[in-house]
């Protein structure tokens, strides 16, 4: 897990413990998704090609994965999930190492 997932896991775990009063507390912790400030990094072919050998979703994911979480969680399907991370990744936490950025 790394230090951005670590800390919205925390942040939400602080709140589901001190200030919840009958609300569910949870996090989404998103993966590689396509976005303007990862449009140079999503447009290089030779990046995609290192990152899809470690992410076993082989795509980017896009807002519409990240808001299907997020009504997950605002809805009542979801009732007896609180105090959790949910990781919208495309299991890059449980593939082979993350590839690094080139510069």
């Amino acid at each position: 897990m790394n230090g951005h997932r670590s800390f919205q896991l925390t942040l939400a775990l602080r709140l589901l413990t001190e200030c919840s009063h009958g609300i569910n507390v949870n996090c989404v912790a998103p993966g590689y998704t396509k976005s303007r400030m990862t449009e140079a990094v999503y447009d290089n072919e030779a990046y995609n090609e290192k990152l899809f050998k470690a992410l076993p979703a082989k795509r980017w994911g896009e807002g519409k994965d990240l808001a299907a979480a997020c009504v997950y969680l605002a809805s009542p399907a979801s009732d007896y999930v609180t105090g959790t991370c949910l990781v919208v990744d495309g299991g890059i936490l449980g593939g082979p190492a993350i590839v690094q950025r080139e510069v």
